[in-house]
């Protein structure tokens, strides 16, 4: 091999493990989350819609941790009395199971002790990347029966600047609930790089969004 040949691929695995570096095992991903976090204040509301993420095909459908997280949340703001109703949100089909994911939602806010009367489930379309459609599909669906002026929408703290600007695109403006922003302090490297991808593909999808003239 060339001396010159030789000194570029030194070069480049020294910045490629030095980028990893950066990723993996210091607080950059956490300065990129800020911007995303654009969460408000819960108030009294028609209701509160959980946007889903994401969950396994096992025997049970079990949720992944972000969709857990806005699970809580909005069983928090359903039990501290800001809303009547929840809509759980969430098309696509745990085959395993037999559910959707916003059925799955469901089952596990009825085991919080909430009601059944309480929920809505929208899971007429599958979960689709960045879940427009979804969004869409809610404002659709129940037009006339809630304000979604007047709604709390759950998500992910790195989710809900691109989830506000697609309501506000329909002149929409809903109040963007975060879920609890665990990710920030991740405990080991493998977490970290998790939430990494998380916000670099958030990022992706609010350039994707602006592209489509979605936001």
């Amino acid at each position: 091999m060339k001396v010159a040949a030789r000194k570029f691929l030194i070069a480049l695995s020294v910045f490629v493990n030095f980028v990893f570096y950066v990723i993996l095992f210091t607080p950059l991903t956490k300065y990129l989350s800020f911007p995303l976090n654009v969460g408000q204040a819960p108030h009294k509301a028609e209701v509160i819609v959980i946007l889903a993420y994401d969950a396994y095909d096992s025997e049970t459908g079990f949720l992944d941790l972000q969709s857990r997280a806005r699970l809580e949340k909005g069983a928090d703001l359903f039990a501290a009395g800001f809303a009547p109703k929840i809509i759980c949100v969430g098309g696509n089909k745990l085959f395993r199971s037999g559910k959707t994911y916003g059925q799955r939602m469901k089952d596990l806010l009825v085991r919080y002790g909430i009601p059944e009367s309480a929920f809505l489930v929208q899971d007429d379309i599958p979960g689709n990347w960045a879940y427009y459609d979804n969004l869409m599909a809610i404002l659709k669906k129940y037009e006339g029966v809630f304000d979604f002026n007047n709604a709390l929408v759950v998500t992910s703290p790195q989710n809900t600047y691109r989830i506000q600007k697609a309501f506000n695109k329909q002149k929409i403006f809903p109040t963007l609930v975060a879920s609890e922003n665990y990710a920030i302090t991740p405990y080991n490297w493998h977490t970290n790089f998790n939430f990494f991808h998380s916000v670099s593909n958030e990022y992706c999808a609010i350039f994707y969004f602006w592209v489509a003239d979605r936001i």
